[in-house]
């Protein structure tokens, strides 16, 4: 009988794995979430202090915070700190952290912790979607999954079995595909579309399916929930923007016997009801989740809806601005537009009215959009009638985004500017360019044989990094009037890298006014590999007066010992 009570009593008992991610970057709470999912562990994110503070501390029993583990896994910027110190404060009793370097030494441990795998997602870095259609996928047949950026392919490499089952979703490097030559690869060069041909891997007649903008990684609301991107191990997630529902999603929504759509997030709430009726004429049943009601949690009113937590995914962190305009006399507009997201922003200007005096200015539009790469600067110079040294006011209007097919943002200002007339004899000539592996970074040597102190911005165009062409910029560089100088440019490149790119196009704006850099240099240069001659000279230039400090002391010492 005494046996029979102790059975009973082990459901009482029973305790639970809770994992909580305490970092902002969204790869770090994306990868957690999904190997504790596929591992049968609890999962839940913090997206700020209130959350860490108001909410989930709330959300288990004091039975549950005397019986579960809590693993906090932090990175070297948590969001909060001391975490694991305040929850024990607030009766929890098991409790313990994990820091970790990045999201790529977060995935090396939970995948050797929750394996082995019989089959390999790999995700490439910079896509929303790519992340969230990828992860239902993983989840729906238990595999591994990865995200694969420059900093990532070792590690993938090395763990993943060359002749295994891998899907590779979005752009795939040259390693990658040379690593993995049986991998399934899904790129059509449509995101959207993208996420259409994973859903049909994932299953062939889905009766629910979600849509998702890309734009942010929704945590969720309860820890007992699954993570949104796991699609409850059995829901494909498909691609949405807020503008427009993409033709290649509704068709296949239409045609493969899809009964119920979810929207999910706030984004897509107008996108709902544009779409809702339209899909229930065929028979599809659309829901809506964009906020999140609190129970059993104090500091929050259980009757009010809050917005559930979150963090910036690629397609989520771009924010473009036109900081200035200015104009030369004699037929020339530059406007400054400055990035201040950690997402590449593809700008396409719909109008640009000018005018000056009273006089419409005719502008041509661009047919490209223009890119705007993240946390920097971008001047678009279009080319005008000459104008009159008068009051102009321009008014733009474009659309942007993380993507050529994402560009579901509206932006619109009004700005005045006054033409100039300038003599600007600043000059700058390439002298060599050359990648450090040290500096990582691209090092452009220059001289400006010119009597005036020039201000330069540096861009590099179409490098190839894994086989795909990538942009970089870099901050403004100052050369001393009839002086040298050296510009750089923060890149990551491998040795084969290096030996792909025997060349490399680099774009200098440049003249005497830091704010009006009027000239422009392009060509394309030869690409040189730092040697370790260059770090000696680099280090005597930039410590000239120590090192002349040492070699006086040695002759000193010298001659001092040689009159002995």
């Amino acid at each position: 009988m005494r046996w029979i009570l102790l059975f009973l009593l082990l459901p009482l008992v029973w305790s639970a794995n809770i994992n909580i991610s305490n970092s902002a970057d969204w790869r770090f709470a994306y990868i957690l979430g999904y190997y504790s999912f596929v591992g049968g562990d609890y999962f839940y994110g913090l997206d700020s202090q209130a959350t860490a503070r108001e909410v989930f501390p709330y959300l288990p029993s004091e039975r549950e915070k005397q019986t579960d583990t809590v693993t906090i896994f932090s990175d070297r910027n948590p969001i909060m700190d001391n975490y694991d110190t305040f929850l024990r404060g607030m009766g929890f009793r098991n409790v313990r952290t994990e820091v970790y370097r990045d999201f790529d030494e977060l995935t090396q441990t939970l995948f050797q912790r929750y394996g082995p795998f019989e089959c390999y997602v790999i995700v490439a870095d910079g896509g929303g979607e790519w992340a969230y259609a990828g992860s239902a996928l993983a989840a729906r047949y238990k595999c591994a999954l990865f995200i694969a950026n420059t900093d990532t392919i070792d590690t993938i490499t090395s763990l993943v079995p060359k002749d295994g089952n891998i899907i590779i979703i979005g752009y795939a490097g040259k390693r990658l595909k040379e690593t993995f030559p049986n991998a399934i690869i899904i790129n059509t060069g449509n995101r959207a579309k993208d996420t259409v041909e994973v859903a049909r891997i994932h299953s062939k007649k889905p009766a629910t399916v979600y849509l998702v903008s890309g734009m942010y990684l929704y945590l969720p609301g309860h820890y007992k929930d699954p993570a949104v991107w796991t699609g409850g191990g059995s829901i494909p997630i498909l691609a949405a923007y807020p503008d427009e529902l993409p033709e290649p999603v509704k068709d296949y929504i239409l045609k493969s016997g899809v009964k119920f759509v979810g929207f999910y997030g706030a984004e897509l709430y107008d996108l709902y009801g544009r779409e809702r009726e339209e899909l229930s004429k065929e028979g599809v049943k659309a829901l809506v989740f964009t906020t999140l009601k609190f129970r059993n949690v104090p500091t929050r009113d259980p009757n009010k809806e809050y917005p559930p937590n979150v963090l910036f995914m690629p397609g989520g962190d771009v924010f473009v601005s036109l900081e200035r305009v200015n104009a030369l006399a004699e037929g020339k507009i530059l406007f400054r537009f400055r990035n201040t997201g950690k997402g590449i922003v593809y700008l396409m200007p719909l109008i640009v009215n000018v005018k000056c005096g009273g006089e419409e200015v005719p502008i041509s539009l661009p047919e490209e959009p223009l890119v705007i790469l993240p946390e920097s600067v971008y001047i678009w110079e279009v080319s005008t009638q000459p104008l009159p040294s008068t009051g102009c006011e321009v008014y733009f209007e474009g659309r942007y985004g993380p993507d050529k097919d994402r560009m579901m943002f509206d932006y619109n200002t009004t700005l005045g500017f006054m033409p100039e007339k300038i003599e600007d004899p600043s000059t700058l000539e390439v002298k060599r360019v050359l990648y450090s592996p040290r500096l990582k970074a691209f090092v452009i040597y220059v001289s400006n044989p010119s009597s005036v102190k020039v201000y330069a911005y540096p861009s590099l165009k179409g490098v190839l990094v894994d086989g795909i062409p990538t942009d970089f910029s870099g901050r403004m560089g100052v050369v001393p009037p009839n002086g040298e100088g050296k510009l750089y440019v923060k890149a990551e490149l491998s040795d084969a890298d290096i030996i792909d790119n025997p060349t490399v196009k680099v774009m200098i704006r440049y003249g005497k006014r830091a704010d009006l850099p009027i000239k422009l240099l392009e060509g394309e240069f030869n690409l040189e590999k730092e040697t370790f001659t260059d770090v000696v000279v680099e280090l005597i230039q930039e410590n000239f007066v120590l090192v002349t400090a040492i070699v006086v002391l040695i002759l000193v010492i010298l001659l001092i010992l040689r009159r002995r």
